[in-house]
């Protein structure tokens, strides 16, 4: 199998996806052990209010061994039976080539608007902390949003309805829906604005093509690639 094939076929596997975001989930939960000593976790939207609660609830070692195990669980049962050795790590770097080019893409779309999409503007004034955050809502939004949101609705259409396709419509316009009303959601949220709501709407939308064709671990990396770039931005 070539280069090019084998890569695009595990890039989109599950089980690979969970290996090939190990990075950006790792940097994500150690730097919540330094943001958490320090007193400095910032809420910016409804999922960080689900974090934060988890990590003031059992502690921040029990979250990251319960996030770990968690992916280590998700490994044992997505574990492919055939092809584990075609997987090599120089997938990596052309992941993220692939889905920087996603980011330029979609970028091209939001700054013709002159809008930013994904970041609040009550954004941490620490920037490292920002980019270790930009890790957590690259990782935690796609899986909450894209796979068990979007891939959950897009199941019960295929089984209850036996629709496919529109399922999987109907399926990225609500979870899309979603994804963007969670950002004005409580104290921390941003002001809501129509502008500001369509947006972040067409970038879940967005994000669920990428899963949907791409998988996980490409819709992770772009999600994560711009958010950093926003945080980059404003230095």
């Amino acid at each position: 199998m070539s280069f090019i094939k084998s890569y695009f076929k595990f890039t989109r596997h599950g089980y690979y996806s969970i290996i090939l975001i190990m990075p950006v989930f790792m940097i994500y939960e150690t730097g919540i052990w330094w943001i958490d000593k320090h007193s400095y976790y910032k809420i910016r939207n409804f999922v960080d209010v689900i974090l934060k609660f988890a990590i003031s609830s059992i502690g921040v070692s029990a979250f990251f061994w319960v996030t770990v195990g968690a992916m280590l669980l998700l490994l044992f049962f997505l574990k492919p039976r055939n092809d584990f050795l075609f997987f090599h790590w120089s997938f990596l770097p052309v992941l993220f080539m692939e889905s920087l080019l996603y980011v330029f893409a979609f970028s091209a779309i939001i700054f013709a608007y002159n809008k930013i999409l994904f970041y609040s503007g009550k954004m941490a004034k620490d920037q490292i902390i920002s980019l270790i955050l930009s890790c957590g809502a690259g990782v935690y939004e796609e899986i909450m949003f894209r796979v068990i949101l979007f891939g959950l609705i897009a199941l019960l259409f295929r089984k209850f309805f036996n629709i496919s396709f529109i399922g999987i419509i109907i399926s990225a316009v609500i979870s899309s829906l979603l994804f963007s009303a969670v950002h004005f959601i409580g104290e921390a949220g941003d002001i809501f604005s129509g502008y500001s709501f369509f947006y972040r709407f067409i970038g879940g939308l967005f994000f669920c093509l990428i899963y949907q064709v791409r998988g996980l671990a490409a819709a992770v990396y772009t999600h994560t690639i711009y958010d950093i770039l926003v945080v980059a931005s404003t230095v």
